[in-house]
């Protein structure tokens, strides 16, 4: 092998092994990168969670806890509705982010047996999921009250407001 040849063959080596070392500890950066962010998304879903919680207790009735409730659940969720069960029907207690395509939330009245998903969270006293995704049967989308059809690619989420092992609004 000529002189030549040994300082290309050394070259190529050597820029194989520093594109590889350079390459893993891009990797490791973006990985700690990405660590990083999600704590902060964590951390800031956690002060958001607290701060809501002080809120609650600072409440001085209970329509102003349930508007508490119904604006912490905004700062997570594009869309949120109360509803309250009153008299065995549940009843519109307020909502966020719908918009002029609801109307007055307050104005919403539905069966428990209805009302879909929230019916079941309401008997199931936990949280239900739907996500529209195309391809769930279109009988799915029945479980979701009138004013909350979904997009594909949306997700509904019913949770049970429990008090005293009794499901009093979701």
């Amino acid at each position: 092998m000529s002189l030549d040849d040994q300082i290309r063959e050394a070259t190529e080596v050597l820029t194989r092994q520093l594109r590889e070392e350079f390459d893993g500890k891009v990797n490791r950066l973006a990985e700690q990168l990405k660590s990083s962010i999600k704590l902060e998304h964590i951390a800031g879903v956690h002060r958001r969670n607290l701060e809501a919680f002080h809120q609650l207790d600072a409440a001085k009735s209970l329509s102003g806890l349930l508007d508490t409730l119904l604006t912490a659940a905004a700062a997570d969720a594009a869309r949120v509705v109360l509803l309250i069960a009153y008299g065995g029907r549940l009843r519109g207690g307020g909502a966020e982010g719908w918009g002029e395509s609801l109307g007055d939330a307050r104005a919403l009245e539905f069966e428990p047996g209805d009302s879909g998903i929230v019916g079941e969270a309401m008997a199931r006293r936990k949280a239900v999921l739907w996500a529209s995704n195309g391809r769930a049967k279109a009988a799915r989308s029945d479980t979701l009250p009138p004013f909350a059809k979904l997009p594909n690619g949306g997700t509904a989420v019913a949770v049970p407001l429990i008090v005293g092992g009794r499901a009093v609004a979701t």
